[in-house]
């Protein structure tokens, strides 16, 4: 498995135990064992929780900064709604699971419901709500 990919898996291992367990709740040695890897190896490519959670929101930061970047490099730009909808498809993909998680974190229950919230808002454009004019 390449070094990429090894990072990938710690991450994903490390985002599905956050989305269950709340960053607090879980540990390095939860993530350890998630990503079926040895300790060694996790440590050398992330060598503790906060950088772990670095790295993920790098990861969101960087897909949601190239998705303006590609929105602006369009001939036409989009009205600000539709450039808030591919957004907000973008944050669901990146928020994986379309179903409720476990809620032992408030913070991700809260962030949870306003990404429902969201995404019911922009599904369905209304006049004067989540529409291009």
């Amino acid at each position: 498995m390449s070094t990429g990919l090894r990072r990938a898996a710690i991450l994903s291992a490390a985002r599905g135990l956050f989305e269950i367990n709340g960053f607090r709740e879980t540990s390095m040695d939860d993530i350890v064992e998630a990503a079926g890897m040895p300790a060694g190896g996790v440590y050398g490519y992330l060598p503790g929780k906060d950088a772990v959670i670095t790295a993920i929101a790098e990861e969101v930061v960087g897909g949601l900064t190239s998705t303006l970047t590609a929105l602006l490099a369009q001939d036409e730009v989009p009205f600000l709604s539709g450039a808030l909808r591919q957004l907000v498809v973008q944050i669901d993909a990146l928020a994986g699971s379309s179903s409720r998680p476990t809620c032992r974190a408030p913070t991700w229950c809260s962030a949870w419901s306003r990404r429902t919230f969201a995404t019911r808002c922009f599904s369905s454009p209304k006049p004067g709500f989540g529409a291009s004019p």
